[in-house]
């Protein structure tokens, strides 16, 4: 674990962000970060790392980030989504938020009545288009 503050730690729903998490990963660390987010293809025995693995990583790293398409927020409305469950705690944990918002996506009037729970402060965080054509721009403003 590590508490230094350029740790943080990378949410992502594998369908909808898998590759990108993983690049965002690749470009971090090789500018110095200690990153860390579940792996991509899911090496424990049930869907994800197990909420104390993950809440504990959380904790101690300053940073969290969530990548996020329209896709991926309508699963944020089951309460057993691990991504809901990640935001929930870093919200919980007063973790310094950034959205990284995929293929276009943007939170309108629809989206943010559907946002459950703690998650409805979610637009209320630092936003950022995270694309293949801008990903450079956006990681330089994102570090």
């Amino acid at each position: 674990m590590s508490n230094h503050e350029n740790a943080l730690f990378i949410s992502y729903h594998q369908q909808d962000g898998g590759a990108m998490a993983q690049r965002l990963l690749l470009n971090l660390h090789a500018h110095g970060y200690d990153v860390l987010m579940r792996p991509l293809e899911d090496t424990w025995s049930g869907d994800d790392l197990p909420d104390s693995v993950m809440n504990n990583q959380i904790a101690a790293r300053p940073h969290f980030l969530v990548l996020l398409n329209a896709d991926a927020v309508e699963r944020l409305s089951d309460s057993q989504d691990t991504v809901r469950r990640e935001i929930e705690y870093a919200i919980l944990m007063q973790r310094s938020i950034v959205v990284l918002l995929l293929g276009g996506f943007r939170f309108d009037e629809t989206i943010l009545m559907r946002l459950p729970g703690k998650l409805f402060r979610l637009p209320g965080y630092p936003a950022l288009p995270l694309e293949d054509e801008i990903f450079e721009g956006s990681l330089h403003t994102l570090r």
